[in-house]
């Protein structure tokens, strides 16, 4: 459910991801979509990425702005509940595509650009609430190699690509 690209700074991660999202977009794969950047901490802020993610959902998957309206009215700032509320429980009240071969793709680009009291709770979201998802959903994030980011990611055993690697 997981897919991690890591390599170094300069290696294309970014590049990788804008060209996944692209594709996925023509098969009509892409679900949402989220670029971090480090000179604009207030946008990767973990409830303003939840709240990005959910806009496209609505957009991209049928169904899902009517099950998020039904979960609506969240008053909190608590990243778990902000995730339930307007990521995992609308996508659970959602019809699976019809295609068991079609999964949607989230893509989270450059988890370590996130500001530092950012990370650690987007890491922890990843971690223990990806498995409320539906089997249905695929996460893609793209990272550097920093060790809290490693430490949290590996619970889920991810597919590693090296970019920087000749193969």
């Amino acid at each position: 459910q997981l897919f991690w690209l890591v390599g170094g700074g300069g290696t294309g991660k970014s590049v990788a991801a804008a060209e996944l999202l692209v594709r996925l977009l023509d098969k009509q794969n892409a679900a949402a979509w989220h670029f971090c950047k480090h000179t604009e901490p207030a946008r990767s802020a973990p409830a303003v990425l939840l709240r990005s993610l959910a806009g496209m959902l609505c957009a991209t998957v049928e169904g899902f702005a009517d099950a998020l309206n039904e979960s609506a009215g969240v008053e909190t700032e608590e990243v778990e509940d902000l995730f339930e509320a307007l990521v995992a429980k609308p996508l659970q009240n959602v019809e699976a595509p019809r295609d068991a071969d079609d999964a949607l793709v989230l893509i989270i680009d450059a988890l370590d650009e996130l500001p530092r009291d950012a990370l650690q709770p987007v890491l922890s979201l990843l971690a223990n609430e990806l498995k409320t998802l539906p089997p249905w959903i695929k996460i893609v994030v793209t990272s550097r190699d920093e060790a809290q980011i490693k430490a949290r990611l590996s619970c889920f055993t991810p597919s590693e690509l090296r970019v920087d690697e000749a193969r």
